[in-house]
């Protein structure tokens, strides 16, 4: 499965149970999407390092459809987990 379908999968299910949901990918990375009205937050993290920015720009290139960054991703560390946490906006949402 394609990232591109992953994420599809990923926001059809946060919108259908109205809770987040989350994906571990390769290298142990995570993403989670919480679809909050017309925003989507999307946060990706690691146990033992901070996500790279090219790994946030990976995701939003692969997004289905196309996402527009409405808040640029944040370094945050808690509970011994390293995040990067943004949110976009969809063309869907915006019409």
């Amino acid at each position: 499965m394609t990232l591109k379908q992953t994420l599809d999968n990923m926001l059809r299910e946060a919108e259908r149970t109205r809770q987040p949901a989350r994906r571990r990918l390769a290298k142990g990375l995570v993403v989670a999407l919480r679809v909050q009205g017309r925003v989507i937050d999307v946060q990706l993290s690691r146990a033992d390092v901070y996500p790279s920015i090219n790994e946030w720009k990976t995701v939003i290139q692969q997004w289905p459809g196309q996402a527009f960054v409405v808040s640029s991703p944040k370094a945050i560390i808690g509970n011994h987990e390293y995040y990067l946490k943004g949110q976009v906006r969809t063309m869907e949402t915006l019409m």
